[in-house]
């Protein structure tokens, strides 16, 4: 955006509240909401309603706004967006990474009828109300054209790595093979599986080691469950520009999500600082990612206590590791590099600053 000459200004939550020039260029407003992914829903909820009115108060005071871009989740983040544009008739775009209020519905978190179809509607209104839709896999383009938006007001951009990734490479396996699983360690991630991976390889593949960096409401679990396992390490979390560096010593990036098909549709962030360079993604469920691997040959799939068959699949994808590098990447960047959508997401802001 600010190599299209737009003017940027990036409004976010925090622990305290700046208003200051980040050293790329925009300005980076932080207001005092806490989040943290330990949070229960009530405290989210709260987190999410405090956000709203601060940030809708310190757009409104905000001058020469000609666009606003909702970046979801939560849904909630429509509201200032779509109060923009009815208090000062400034459109915005929305961005749906993940699809609410499906996810919070079938993981059990969000079970009052009331409030399911309160945010049925509060989803309809923000989808009408948005000059465009940026959705972050087909499988999302999917959902929403069944919820009747109609095809030409959506568009699939899918989340990409920083480029400081493109510069690492990791090292071919020789003594020992490393997974890692980074991210958040939640009900949605479906790490059960992962464990059970590392439990049955400390017996029947030694030279397999095992890292876990992340934090979420069910880290103190799994830890107290799985601290003995001799070939599992929990890493200390590192700032995210430095996670290069401790990728480019493991091999297979392990990808998961729990049985629900509402999280098959995402697109993880995790997933594509990966194949950026060249780290061989494990996943363990269905859907668009699924369907991608396999019609490129380089499905891994985690299918449930088949530790037997995952292995045996990775031995023989080590055979021809160098191989599987190059292909990874080139995936990559055929497929997914920020370079493939810069204009295509320029045309999008361009066109939505249309007057009505």
């Amino acid at each position: 955006m600010l190599e299209s000459n737009y003017q940027v200004t990036v409004i976010r939550g925090g622990c305290r509240f700046t208003d200051s020039q980040h050293p790329l260029g925009f300005r980076l407003i932080t207001l005092k909401v806490e989040y943290d992914q330990k949070m229960g829903i009530l405290k989210r909820f709260s987190s999410f309603i405090s956000f709203i009115f601060k940030a809708l108060v310190k757009s409104l005071g905000l001058k020469g706004i000609d666009l606003s871009y909702a970046s979801s989740t939560p849904l909630t983040i429509g509201i200032p967006a779509m109060m923009l544009k009815w208090m000062k008739r400034i459109p915005f775009v929305f961005e749906v990474r993940d699809l609410w209020p499906d996810v919070p519905i079938q993981l059990g978190g969000l079970k009052n009828s009331y409030l399911i179809r309160l945010t049925y509607l509060l989803e309809s209104i923000i989808y009408k109300s948005a000059r465009h839709i940026v959705v972050a896999s087909p499988d999302m383009k999917d959902d929403l054209l069944k919820k009747g938006i109609k095809t030409n007001k959506i568009t699939v951009i899918p989340n990409f790595s920083n480029p400081g990734f493109y510069e690492q490479s990791p090292s071919i396996p020789k003594d020992k093979v490393n997974f890692i699983y980074f991210g958040a360690i939640g009900l949605a991630n479906g790490l059960d599986s992962f464990f059970q991976f590392a439990e049955y390889a400390l017996v029947n593949r030694p030279n397999y080691c095992f890292f876990i960096l992340g934090e979420g409401a069910l880290k103190t679990k799994f830890h107290t469950l799985y601290k003995k396992l001799e070939n599992l390490k929990w890493m200390d979390s590192i700032p995210k520009e430095n996670t290069p560096l401790l990728l480019k010593d493991m091999h297979f990036n392990y990808i998961s999500f729990a049985d629900y098909p509402i999280l098959a549709t995402s697109s993880p962030n995790k997933f594509f600082d990966g194949i950026a360079i060249g780290l061989l993604p494990i996943i363990n469920f269905k859907g668009w990612i699924y369907d991608l691997l396999l019609n490129e040959e380089m499905l891994i799939f985690d299918s449930s206590k088949e530790y037997s068959l995952l292995c045996n699949t990775i031995d023989k994808v080590i055979l021809s590791y160098d191989y599987q590098i190059i292909k990874t990447k080139q995936l990559y960047k055929v497929k997914f590099d920020i370079n493939n959508y810069k204009s295509q997401f320029i045309k999008i802001l361009n066109d939505s600053t249309l007057t009505n």
